[in-house]
C-alpha cells in the first residue's frame, strides 16, 4: 500500500509538472499573442475610446494610492479593463486577415485553456474525492466547537459550510488584505470576543507546492492552541477565549507564523495585515509590517 501511494503522489507530481510546462509555454505565447494584438489594436481604435480605456486604468489604480490601503492590487483588481482589453484585442486580430486571425485566436484560447488548467485544475479533473471528504470533516469540526463570538480571518468556503450545518456559526470574518478595516471590524465586535480561529488549506493555488496532505504545527506556545488536520485543512484554535482585541491579534500572529513555516500563501497576506492592525491599535498607525524577520 505505501508503495501504490508513493506511486499516486509520484503521478500527481509528474501530472502537476506537465501542466506547468504546457501552461509556461502556452501562456508565454498567449501574452505575446494579447500584447501584439491589443497594440494593434489600439492603433486604430478612436481616440475617445483609448481615453476611455485609460481613464478605466489610471483612475482605480489612483484611488488605491489616495487612500493608502493595506491591500496590494493583483490581477484581480483589474477585472474591469477586461473589456477594454478584448475590444483592443479584437480589433487587433480583425487586422490580421482572414489566414492569420483565426489562428492568433486558436493560439489564444489554447493558451487561456492551458493557464487555467495549471492554476485550477479542478475545472477539468473536480475535486479529489480525498479533498472533499477531508473538507466535509473540518466544516463539521468547525460546526460543532465554534461559538457565535468566536473571531474568523479570511473567507474560507469551510465556514459557509459549517454556516449551512449550524446557524449560530459566526457570520462576520475579519478582511484578510486591509489591515484598517480588519482592525474597525475587529473592535466592532461585540466583546467579550470568543475563542481564535484560523484555518489552512495545502492545496490552495496560491501555496509555493500544494498538497493533499498538511501536517499538524502547532503554533508556539502549544498550550494556547488545540490544533487539528483533515487532510489538506489545518484549523487552529486557541483553547480560550481572546476575550480582547489586543490578545486576539496576538494569537492570530502566532497562528499565522504556522502558515510561514509551511510555506503557505495566505500566511503572506495575513501576517501584516495582523502585525499592521496590532501596529495601529497601538495608536503607531498601519503603516508598515512589524517584523521582518517573518518575511
Amino acid at each position: 500500500m505505501s508503495d501504490t501511494a508513493q506511486a499516486e503522489r509520484f503521478g500527481a507530481r509528474e501530472g502537476a509538472a506537465a501542466r506547468a510546462w504546457v501552461a509556461a509555454h502556452w501562456f508565454g505565447l498567449g501574452v505575446a499573442v494579447v500584447t501584439a494584438a491589443a497594440a494593434a489594436g489600439l492603433a486604430v481604435l478612436p481616440r475617445e475610446t483609448r481615453l476611455l480605456a485609460a481613464c478605466a486604468g489610471a483612475v482605480p489604480l489612483l484611488a488605491l494610492v489616495v487612500a493608502r490601503s493595506s491591500g496590494s492590487p493583483e490581477t484581480r483588481h483589474m477585472i474591469f479593463l477586461l473589456p477594454f482589453l478584448a475590444v483592443a484585442v479584437g480589433a487587433g486580430l480583425v487586422r490580421l486577415g482572414r489566414v492569420w486571425a483565426p489562428l492568433a485566436l486558436a493560439t489564444l484560447v489554447a493558451a487561456q485553456l492551458a493557464w487555467a488548467w495549471d492554476r485550477t485544475p479542478e475545472l477539468f479533473t473536480w475535486e479529489p474525492e480525498v479533498r472533499q471528504e477531508a473538507r466535509a470533516d473540518a466544516a463539521a469540526y468547525l460546526a460543532a466547537t465554534t461559538g457565535p463570538r468566536d473571531v474568523l480571518l479570511g473567507y474560507d468556503p469551510l465556514f459557509l459550510q459549517a454556516w449551512e450545518q449550524r446557524p449560530e456559526f459566526p457570520l462576520l470574518v475579519l478582511p484578510r488584505a486591509d489591515a484598517d478595516l480588519a482592525l474597525r471590524t475587529l473592535l466592532k465586535l461585540e466583546r467579550p470576543l470568543g475563542h481564535g480561529v484560523w484555518v489552512f488549506d495545502a492545496s490552495k493555488t496560491t501555496n509555493f507546492e500544494r498538497s493533499l496532505e498538511i501536517p499538524r504545527v502547532s503554533p508556539r506556545p502549544a498550550s494556547e492552541f488545540e490544533v487539528r488536520d483533515f487532510g489538506p485543512f489545518l484549523v487552529i484554535r486557541t483553547r480560550t477565549p481572546v476575550l480582547t482585541p489586543e490578545r486576539y491579534l496576538l494569537r492570530a500572529g502566532q497562528a499565522m507564523l504556522v502558515g510561514k513555516r509551511l510555506f503557505l500563501g495566505d500566511a503572506d497576506i495575513n501576517l501584516p495585515t495582523i502585525e499592521r492592525a496590532a501596529r495601529a491599535l497601538r495608536g503607531y498607525g498601519a503603516s508598515r509590517s512589524l517584523s521582518t524577520s517573518s518575511r
